[in-house]
């Protein structure tokens, strides 16, 4: 690709999702596997399996401990996913691109670790903040630097790009450029399991 020509990538890496297993890499950075207590090799349901037979037969101490170990586990991953990306930009800046290209990390949702003493690992099915509230990092040459500090959502990433290279959004996009300030609505402060949030019994 020519360094002139205008271009869109999206890079979604699905490595810091169950199952936990992060690459070789990266193994201890965080922990080693000798201090792991379960298999963390297999398929998604073969190592969730694994881990509520481990949460099953163990003491609330032991709970605790395992709980750090998965823990340690998705930080390995997004360590790796951190080291990725650094490679990434350090390409675009070897090509001539970084200077023409605006970069935004973000994320479709959280992850959920043994929160409030839940059990439940992964994402879906609750609407908590560890869930639902999520990095948001836009960067790039020739961009203001500025904190938003209220809450928005992903569709409004469209017309804040947009604004941002000078181009009108069109009539109807959903979403509100960042540049435009605070929404007239706050975010609620109550949380909880979807189904209690839906009314299903």
């Amino acid at each position: 690709l020519d360094p002139g020509t205008p271009y869109l990538l999206w890079f979604q890496p699905m490595d810091v999702h169950a199952p936990y297993c992060p690459d070789a890499l990266d193994d201890g950075a965080f922990i080693a596997s000798s201090e792991v207590p379960f298999a963390p090799e297999g398929t998604e349901a073969e190592q969730k399996a694994a881990i509520e037979a481990a949460y099953e037969a163990a003491s609330a101490a032991e709970a605790d401990a395992l709980t750090s170990v998965i823990r340690a586990f998705y930080a390995e991953q997004v360590l790796g996913v951190d080291r990725a990306l650094e490679a990434f930009l350090a390409h675009l800046e070897a090509t001539g691109r970084f200077d023409r290209t605006v970069v935004v990390l973000t994320s479709d949702h959280g992850e959920t670790l043994n929160d409030r003493d839940s059990r439940r690992f992964e994402h879906g099915g609750d609407v908590t903040p560890e869930l639902v509230q999520v990095p948001l990092l836009i960067f790039g040459r020739g961009l203001a630097a500025c904190e938003v500090t209220c809450a928005m959502e992903n569709a409004d990433l469209f017309p804040t790009l947009a604004r941002a290279m000078g181009i009108a959004a069109p009539d109807g996009v959903e979403g509100q450029a960042l540049q435009d300030g605070c929404r007239s609505w706050t975010r609620s402060a109550w949380y909880g399991p979807m189904e209690t949030i839906l009314g299903v019994q």
